[in-house]
Order: structure tokens, then C-alpha cells, then sequence
């Protein structure tokens, strides 16, 4: 792990977002794990940062701002992870379509998903108007103009299909926003004495 000072807690199932509310368009899984955390872990003190991650689209806009609305009544000190830029196709098979191609960033870029930019936005906003922190993937992926990494350091993939990152994508992006400053934990109004552990939602 970067943060080798935090013990991070992942509660994850399948297709479930980080949202808190029944929904039933989810499984009674998701259902259930999220009424689980939001509803009983959190309130009751089980986590001093909340990480919220999934693989967000403009629909889950209302519903994160809910989310973010409900958070402020405890106290934990909130993460918002923004999208990961993702592809049209599984980026593996983009990458190897465009094995000839003198600069892979530039050709797997063709096949960036539509939009992604703008939600990314809009979520940036969401968090500032409701003071926490916010984590850009674009900032991290894209920061020189609009070509995005596809490649590792290593040269694999970044993606393993159209939108979860490698274990080796998500280290290398880890590692540099904790060297760069880039994902700041915000400071915790207590508790400052003792391990800081965290709650990571994600699908």
C-alpha cells in the first residue's frame, strides 16, 4: 500500500455503487452492504475516513450529493474519488490492436468513453460545494493535455477491462498521488493520537 500509516477497509460487492439508500435496481446484496456501513459501521464509529469510489455516471450525481449530505452528520472526514477514465473496449484488446502503432497513449485515446471529462467536473464541484476532499484520476492519468496513460511505468495495461484498474495501474497512481500530494487525507478534527482507519467503498 502508499499509505502504509492507514489500515483501509474495503466493503465491496459486485455492480453495487457507493451511494447510500435502497435502490432496486441493485441486488439485495449491494442493497444490504450499503445499509450495513452507511446505516450502522459509520454512525457507530466504525471508520475515520470514508472513501467513496465506484464507476460513476451522470445518474449517481443526485445521489452522491445525498450521500455527501448524510456523511456530514458524523464524524468522519470524506474522500471523494472522481471517475477513472475509461474506454469503449476492454483496454487490453485496444492496446493490442494498436500494437504497431508508435505511441499507444495516442491510439487507445480514440477509444476513451464520451463524457468522462465533464462528470469528472461536475463531481469536482459537487465536493468542493460540500467541503471534502476530492481525488482526480484525470489529474493523475491526463495531465499532459487531453492523452491519457494507458501504459504502466511497466508497460501493461492501466485498465484490465473497460473500467478497473491493474493492481499495478492502481499502485502506480497510488504511489504518485502520495509522493506528488495529489490524494491529501484531511486532518482529523479528533482522534489525532491513534491509527486512522478508513472505509473504501467501491464496486
Amino acid at each position: 500500500s502508499a499509505f502504509t500509516d492507514i489500515n483501509v477497509m474495503q466493503a465491496t460487492t459486485g455492480s453495487c455503487s457507493a451511494i447510500r439508500g435502497a435502490n432496486p435496481r441493485k441486488s439485495p446484496a449491494c442493497n444490504e452492504l450499503n445499509r450495513m456501513i452507511f446505516d450502522d459501521v459509520i454512525p457507530n464509529g466504525g471508520a475515520d475516513y470514508v472513501i467513496l469510489s465506484s464507476m460513476w455516471s451522470p445518474s449517481h450525481l443526485e445521489d452522491v450529493e445525498a450521500t455527501l449530505a448524510y456523511l456530514a452528520n458524523f464524524d468522519v472526514e470524506v474522500v471523494l474519488f472522481g471517475p477513472v477514465p475509461t474506454y469503449q473496449y476492454p483496454l487490453p484488446e485496444v492496446l493490442f490492436r494498436g500494437r504497431d502503432s508508435p505511441d499507444l497513449d495516442a491510439y487507445a485515446e480514440r477509444f476513451l468513453t464520451p463524457g468522462k471529462r465533464e462528470l469528472n467536473e461536475q463531481m469536482r464541484r459537487l465536493a468542493q460545494a460540500r467541503g471534502v476532499a476530492y481525488f482526480d484520476f484525470f489529474e493523475v492519468l491526463c495531465a499532459t493535455g487531453r492523452r491519457c496513460r494507458a501504459l504502466t511505468d511497466d508497460g501493461g495495461p492501466m485498465l484490465w477491462d473497460i473500467s478497473h484498474l491493474t493492481p499495478e495501474g492502481s499502485a502506480e497512481i497510488m504511489t504518485r498521488a502520495r509522493d506528488e500530494g495529489l490524494l491529501l487525507f484531511p486532518p482529523l478534527a479528533s482522534h489525532s493520537d491513534v491509527p486512522v482507519t478508513g472505509g473504501l467503498l467501491a464496486p
